[in-house]
This record gives structure tokens, sequence and C-alpha cells, in this order.
């Protein structure tokens, strides 16, 4: 069996397909423009530093910090990695939500087998 993924990028034409209360500020996904993909890291590496300060805060026992510390690994795991991701949906893989709706979703029903 073949699998597929199909990554929708939210893009500035997009709001037309949401409702007025979904719509907030920096609704675009912004992966195009260099500054806002600086900005989607330093958020996650903020979240990293938080993570270990609090961590070093709780002062708590190792045996209780087995899930905590399973979620500071992938965090840690991700961050590295995240800048090629955000360059590989930028460099159009990913398609906006109005590209593949004028195109009837052809991308996506092609490789059905319906």
């Amino acid at each position: 069996m073949i699998e597929h993924s199909f990554v929708i990028v939210v893009g500035k034409y997009d709001v037309g397909y949401y409702n007025k209360e979904n719509i907030y500020l920096d609704f675009e996904a912004g992966i195009y423009d260099l500054n806002r993909r600086l900005q989607y890291i330093a958020y996650w590496r903020n979240k990293q530093e938080e993570l270990h300060k609090n961590i070093k805060e709780a002062t708590l026992p190792p045996e209780s910090m087995q899930n905590i510390s399973k979620d500071m690994r992938k965090l840690d795991a991700i961050i590295p990695s995240m800048d090629d991701f955000i360059s590989l949906l930028s460099d159009k893989v990913g398609r906006t939500f109005d590209e593949m709706y004028k195109s009837n979703f052809e991308e996506i029903l092609s490789t059905l087998d319906i």
C-alpha cells in the first residue's frame, strides 16, 4: 500500500474559507517569509528553555519525572530539525487551501483509488 501526505499551508488567500470567528492575528502560516520562519524556531526554542528552567525549579525526584523527561527529549530532538522542515514546506511541498480548492483537490484525488 502506498501512503501519501498532503501538507496544506494556511496562506493569505485562505482566509475567505474560514468563519470570521476562526480568524486571528497572523492567520497566515508565513513560512515563505524568513522572519516568520525564525519566529517559529525562536518560539519553540523559548518553550524548550522554559521547560528546562521549570524542571530545575521543580526539584522533583527522578522517578516522578519520567513523562516530563520524555517530552523534553522530544523537544530537544525536534527543534534542531525545525528549520529543515519549514524550509521543505516553503519549497512548495505544502500547498495552500486556496490552491487545492482551485484545482478541485486534483492532487489529492489523483492518488485515491476511487
